[in-house]
């Protein structure tokens, strides 16, 4: 079967802020908070990033350290969103024949002004409440979005599955068991060296259309 929907994740992929080694949103949002805050902010995501699992602790202790501020002054610290290179114009000119999607475990935020500009059909994402953060009683497992998008695919589009029509574009090692499981997976600005045996490996976003188009003839 032909490839029917392009997804991609966010942070290191479509958006590649100037922070090591994630290139995240969320790490954007830490280092505008300046002073002891950026300094407690990294202490929080070093502690956490090796311990999988713990994803929902991780996030309630950044979130703590964002009380008093709105939404509105969280969204100025993503601003301007650096997009990697040709990414918007990609995802712009995509034909609507394709679906288009982001899973992200990215800052909620982010995800939605990422997702609105540029055109995605959906986003799936872990809501966030700034409010109360201790209120998030569970939160969706980071490493496994193959799970995340079959279920919204089962619930929205029955007619597609992953392995056959999906090209996913990931990053990281929290996009491994989606790579491993879509007809065609892709990595750009590879973060370790797994992912590069899984996928193929592009420096620009205008690269998959002639590996769609190389899947497709095979068929």
């Amino acid at each position: 079967m032909s490839i029917l929907a392009i997804i991609t994740d966010m942070d290191g992929t479509v958006v590649n802020y100037p922070n090591e080694p994630y290139r995240s949103t969320w790490d954007a949002v830490g280092d505008a908070l300046g002073g002891d805050l950026t300094k407690k902010w990294y202490e929080v995501r070093d502690y956490y990033s090796n311990k999988k699992g713990n994803g929902l602790e991780w996030t309630i202790e950044q979130l703590k350290l964002l009380e008093g501020f709105t939404e509105d002054e969280l969204i100025q610290f993503l601003l301007p969103i650096p997009y990697a290179q040709d990414a918007r114009e990609f995802f712009h000119s995509i034909d609507k024949d394709y679906l288009t999607g982001m899973v992200t475990g990215g800052f909620s935020l982010a995800a939605e002004l990422v997702s609105e500009d540029l055109n995605l059909d959906f986003y799936l994402y872990n809501k966030l409440n700034f409010i109360n953060p201790e209120s998030i009683t569970s939160m969706k497992n980071i490493h496994r979005k193959d799970q995340w998008l079959e279920e919204y695919l089962k619930e929205n589009y029955s007619f597609m599955n992953m392995e056959e029509h999906i090209c996913y574009i990931g990053d990281n090692g929290n996009d491994i068991t989606m790579l491993e499981k879509v007809a065609l997976p892709i990595v750009i600005n590879p973060k370790n060296d797994r992912i590069k045996k899984i996928a193929y490996e592009i420096t620009n976003f205008s690269e998959i259309n002639d590996l769609i188009k190389e899947y497709d003839s095979k068929l």
